[in-house]
């Protein structure tokens, strides 16, 4: 997509070359059909329709062309076409009327041409238009009929030409949809332009990490084995946990206090075979 990003914002379709030829042909076919066609002749209609068609459709293909490739390269064509059209009526106006066409290698023509290149060359937008006008009131239908036909033979060449450019330029930067469809993955996978965070867990990755393989697949070693399970320690008597001597469930398992003062340095011989159900022997 190169520094264009999405839209290619074009749209200075009055800085193009072609399109300045056309606004000279659409003055000289306006004037021609005043001076030259009857009124009510419906040629004069077509005439102007056509050339204005010519440059109102390279205009509004120009800024379709921002969201649109398709739209451009189809306006451009049928500016083409447009002009195509006036230049049959203006071939058919000389030849119905019994008038001389202009061949290629003609020397008129080819002075034509090299004015013309000139005053588009120096192209000002109120002197240029003006010195063509002038011309138009002045000259013959047949030589300002073989002007608009040098002129318009030129501006084809041209159309052809940006035609090609915009097919290149479709063919390497892509439409808009996929030009839209690319920035939208690359905003996915980096929004913002930031680098992704490292502290965000990922929940597709978690399963997989070498740490929670490690510890499922060793979970018989030793040393998981220690982390998981708690050593062996000597069973010490709980303070805590030690019965309450009303709570026993055999009473004659209780100490006579009498005989607890007396069993200091005795022991009673009734209790010696339950020496084991004493809490201190435990």
């Amino acid at each position: 997509m190169g520094n264009k990003g999405i839209f290619s914002y074009k749209g200075n379709y009055k800085n193009l070359k072609v399109y300045k030829y056309l606004v000279i042909i659409y003055d000289i076919t306006f004037k021609f059909k005043d001076r030259f066609l009857n009124i009510g002749d419906r040629t004069q209609d077509q005439m102007e329709q056509s050339a204005r068609s010519g440059k109102q459709n390279l205009a509004e293909g120009s800024i379709a062309g921002q969201f649109s490739s398709h739209s451009e390269l189809l306006l451009t064509n049928v500016s083409r076409a447009s002009l195509q059209e006036l230049l049959e009526d203006y071939e058919d106006y000389l030849r119905a009327r019994n008038l001389k066409q202009w061949k290629v290698d003609d020397s008129r023509t080819s002075q034509t041409r090299k004015i013309v290149q000139d005053k588009i060359n120096n192209f000002n937008e109120e002197e240029t238009p003006k010195y063509f006008l002038e011309i138009a009131k002045t000259r013959t239908d047949e030589t300002l009929a073989n002007i608009a036909l040098t002129m318009i033979h030129m501006a084809d060449k041209m159309l052809v030409g940006l035609l090609k450019k915009q097919e290149m330029d479709f063919l390497t930067e892509g439409g808009t949809k996929e030009r839209m469809y690319k920035a939208r993955l690359q905003s996915r996978n980096n929004p913002n332009g930031q680098k992704p965070n490292l502290n965000r867990p990922n929940k597709t990755n978690t399963q997989n990490t070498p740490t929670n393989s490690n510890t499922q697949n060793n979970t018989n070693s030793p040393t998981s084995q220690n982390t998981s399970q708690k050593p062996n320690r000597p069973n010490t008597p709980n303070p805590s946990n030690t019965p309450n001597p009303s709570n026993t469930q055999n009473p004659s398992n209780r100490q006579n206090p009498s005989n607890t003062q007396n069993s200091q340095n005795t022991q009673n011989p009734s209790d010696s075979n339950n020496t084991s159900d004493s809490p201190s022997h435990s």
